[in-house]
């Protein structure tokens, strides 16, 4: 028997039919798709999965450690770094499915895991105590010395965070270096002054540097500071701070 083939265009959807039912074949095709996510991503903050939007589909997530989602954009949340790997979707109407895709999500571990909450610096033997930021203070800018700075503050204290070039930092821990060492892609120069008058820098430690929703975060825990009018860069004291950009 003769076959003869017709063509459905159905939302969307091209659908082959066969008019000789025994024989014939059914092919169906969605629209092409994609998917993305915020990778890469600091240990504890959050997975965001994501993909356009296509009525009456539905969508079938898999990925590391046995992850499997049927919600459209997921959100994976606490993160660790075992959560790494590639994350695959396979979206469908019916019979009819999309090819599968694979994103790449890199989860790097955090170094700097310290209870301080958001836009406050804590001290450890400092001669003034816990600090609150006025988020409106909080911004980051390039400047003429070849570094990017990250900065904060309130009435009393401003804070820096200086990175090598005027480009925007990427996600990540960076090593603390002395401010007498040159700057490397992976090294920070952290200082602070107090009324004007003290000013101290941050002799060794790590910074973590994240991003949500086009936002920086940055964290540090337990880093020794000393005054910068000191030769010996002997520690005063300790600090740990979290700030988001405004």
């Amino acid at each position: 028997m003769n076959s003869k083939s017709f063509l459905f265009p159905i939302i969307g959807i091209g659908i082959l039919f066969s008019s000789c039912v025994e024989k014939g074949e059914m092919r169906c095709i969605l629209p092409k798709t994609t998917i993305s996510s915020n990778s890469p991503i600091i240990s504890g903050d959050p997975i965001m999965l994501k993909t356009p939007k296509i009525e009456g589909a539905a969508y079938y997530w898999t990925g590391p450690n046995g992850f499997e989602s049927n919600v459209q954009n997921p959100i994976i949340s606490a993160s660790t770094a075992d959560m790494s790997g590639e994350y695959k979707l396979v979206t469908s109407i019916g019979i009819c499915k999309t090819e599968e895709l694979a994103t790449e999500v890199t989860v790097i571990k955090n170094v700097t895991t310290c209870a301080v909450n958001n836009y406050e610096m804590t001290f450890v033997n400092a001669p003034f105590g816990k600090q609150t930021f006025i988020p409106h203070y909080t911004d980051g800018h390039g400047t003429t010395e070849n570094s990017y700075t990250l900065n904060t503050g309130n009435l009393d204290l401003n804070l820096n965070v200086f990175f090598k070039g005027n480009d925007i930092p990427k996600t990540g821990n960076y090593t603390i270096v002395n401010s007498s060492a040159a700057l490397t892609a992976n090294t920070v120069h952290v200082d602070f002054n107090w009324n004007s008058i003290l000013y101290y820098q941050a002799i060794s430690g790590d910074v973590s540097v994240s991003f949500s929703n086009g936002k920086f975060m940055v964290t540090f825990c337990d880093v020794p500071f000393a005054n910068v009018k000191s030769n010996n860069n002997q520690k005063e004291f300790t600090a740990s701070t979290k700030f988001t950009e405004n």
